[in-house]
């Protein structure tokens, strides 16, 4: 494959797995506020 477009192809996997670790820390985060609320009833 033409060495421009695999450059572009890992940029583009490399910004999606940043993007996967954001959703994933977003998650936790409001896991950990609803079992705070749950845990208040």
């Amino acid at each position: 494959m033409d060495r421009r477009i695999t450059d572009r192809l890992d940029a583009v996997d490399a910004r999606i797995e940043r993007l996967e670790v954001r959703v994933d820390k977003q998650f936790e985060t409001i896991n950990t506020k609803l079992d705070q609320l749950l845990k208040r009833r």
